[in-house]
């Protein structure tokens, strides 16, 4: 595809590859992993993509909107981090609710500053991508809760109850671990006894 790299007065250019979204998002990551969610700017991401200011409005009209984009592109990952390490766990329930919990816990660990603005994000903001994305991971889990209380492999809790008290507690497990509150050999232990917390 060809693109227009026409220079403005400033010697930015006024255009951009038609990829200019993933490379702010990708950029916006990696600024947000290095150096803080304060950090995270539209003006900023423009100078590191060499494009005007204006540019990246194409694409995010706000700095929120791309943090929104960015969650939604946590969760997918997430998402799919968690559908693969389930399926690859075969039909036993136990080592299938580990799975999940090991795959959210190590995301977590290793995308700290992604994952916080995965749960602050899109408060009141309609984004059917987040939503979308979100969906994908929760449902996993919630048919995951569903199978589980249906096989009465967990804790008898209403599933409403249930859901967001496992959640909590991986994301618990998950900050402890990347504050370096716990040795990295610990992790999959810590991950076992929460389990077993809710397994019977």
């Amino acid at each position: 595809m060809t693109t227009s790299n026409t220079r403005g007065a400033s010697g930015r250019r006024a255009y951009h590859h038609g990829n200019l979204r993933d490379e702010l998002l990708v950029t916006a990551e990696k600024v947000l992993r290095e150096e803080g969610v304060e950090q995270v700017t539209l003006r900023d991401l423009a100078r590191r993509a060499g494009v005007s200011h204006a540019a990246p409005s194409r694409h995010f009209p706000d700095r929120e909107a791309l943090l929104v984009a960015l969650a939604a592109t946590g969760y997918e990952r997430l998402g799919r981090a968690v559908i693969r390490a389930t399926e690859e766990a075969g039909d036993d329930f136990d080592g299938r609710l580990r799975a999940f919990a090991t795959a959210f816990v190590r995301f977590a660990i290793e995308s700290p500053a992604l994952v916080d603005v995965m749960f602050t994000s899109g408060k009141g903001v309609g984004s059917a991508a987040l939503q979308e994305a979100r969906s994908v991971l929760y449902d996993t889990f919630g048919s995951l809760v569903e199978e589980g209380l249906g096989r009465r492999s967990l804790r008898r809790l209403e599933p409403d109850r249930l859901k967001p008290l496992i959640i909590a507690t991986m994301q618990g497990v998950a900050a402890f671990a990347a504050a370096g509150s716990l040795p990295a050999e610990a992790v999959d232990s810590l991950i076992e006894d929460a389990c077993s917390l809710f397994i019977i």
